[in-house]
């Protein structure tokens, strides 16, 4: 599908005339912020949400335990500089994961897996599509991919990938901390190689903790902090630019349908997390509201008043949503959209939203930044 899906499956979902027999898929989760109207794509899952916490803006990294292992660094992708760094086991939200060796055919099922990798210099076999461009790619990812070293996979609805197609790429290693894996598409993943699913919970891990993990799977964590420290400096060069983002307001809004309005509340999501660094806080109208299972609370026509703040960032899955909301008197009426404070996201800027990464983080604050400045003032 190469139109405008519902947020989350733009990071990991794709045509739906590409998916394979269902048989072979594996188990996902569905994200309560996503819905199937006509030809958009339901997101991969968030479980029931944790308790709320106040968004932190560094992370720690995830629990790793390194040991030596006698082996060469792979030639093809060439992850680690240092195979003394193996085996090393990650901690994570299923269990754990014994990475024995320095991996040479990683799949990355997750966007920000894929982007962390690409930062690193690492080629992933396999590499989730952008459903939303014709030929695949991300933008943010011109000048990082060589597309004829990685196959692109395609997931269905859901944002299951297809068993047959990851086996095929005879992967060692399979990266999926924001893809849509439950425990049971765990299971089978870790049949065809070692598999590390999200670190805390689904679509809650910030872009740092993904990077660091993945540093750590492929032999380079020191590469990993460097890579970190590059994309937090262009957070900070924003916030000296704009210092009116510290402590203004802002809502993060999904329609994947006309009628139907998902304002991202929960603070822990990954989104959430980077708009804190961002020194940006939730409008007080929606962050106490009654979420849906994971993330969103639902807004009806009539409450779109509730939406507004210093800036107000929407997504729209079809042009029939964003018409919706547009002719609507009741938004129209917010001081945010009288204001021209309305930010309005393409598909990659949604996803570089809803799950911000190493390489998109930098990308985004480029596209949107000055829309960002000009409504802080």
């Amino acid at each position: 599908m190469l139109v405008a899906t519902a947020l989350v499956a733009l990071a990991a979902c794709g045509d739906d005339d590409a998916t394979a027999d269902t048989s072979s898929d594996t188990a996902a989760q569905t994200d309560p912020i996503s819905t199937t109207p006509e030809t958009a794509e339901t997101e991969p899952a968030d479980t029931a949400a944790p308790p709320e916490i106040e968004p932190p803006v560094e992370t720690d990294a995830p629990t790793v335990t390194e040991g030596p292992v006698e082996t060469e660094a792979p030639a093809d992708t060439e992850p680690a500089d240092d195979a003394a760094a193996f085996p090393v086991t990650i901690e994570h939200g299923l269990g754990e994961t014994l990475i024995e060796s320095p991996p040479e055919r990683v799949v990355a099922l997750g966007t920000p897996e894929a982007d962390a990798l690409f930062a690193l210099g690492v080629t992933p076999v396999g590499a989730p599509s952008n459903p939303t461009a014709p030929d695949g790619l991300y933008v943010w990812w011109d000048g990082a991919i060589d597309p004829s070293a990685t196959t692109l996979l395609v997931s269905d609805f859901s944002g299951a990938f297809n068993l047959e197609q990851v086996a095929a790429l005879e992967p060692d290693l399979i990266l999926a901390a924001t893809s849509a894996v439950d425990e049971s598409a765990y299971g089978l993943y870790e049949e065809i190689a070692p598999t590390v699913p999200f670190l805390t919970a689904p679509f809650q891990d910030s872009w740092q903790e993904v990077t660091i993990m993945v540093g750590a799977a492929v032999g380079m964590p020191d590469e990993a902090d460097a890579v970190i420290a590059s994309t937090s400096a262009s957070i900070d060069r924003l916030r000296t630019d704009a210092p009116g983002l510290d402590g203004a307001t802002y809502t993060f809004n999904v329609v994947p349908a006309p009628g139907a309005v998902i304002s991202v509340t929960e603070p822990a999501d990954a989104a959430n997390r980077f708009f804190a660094e961002l020194g940006l806080g939730i409008a007080p109208s929606v962050a106490d509201l009654p979420r849906q299972p994971g993330t969103g609370a639902m807004i009806s026509p009539e409450q779109l008043a509730l939406i507004d703040a210093d800036v107000v960032m929407m997504f729209y899955a079809s042009e029939e949503a964003a018409a919706a909301i547009r002719d609507s008197p009741v938004f129209a009426a917010t001081a945010a959209a009288s204001d021209g404070r309305v930010i309005e996201l393409t598909g990659d800027q949604a996803v570089a939203v809803r799950v911000p990464s190493v390489l998109a983080v930098p990308w985004l604050l480029d596209s949107i930044g000055p829309q960002l400045v000009a409504a802080v003032g």
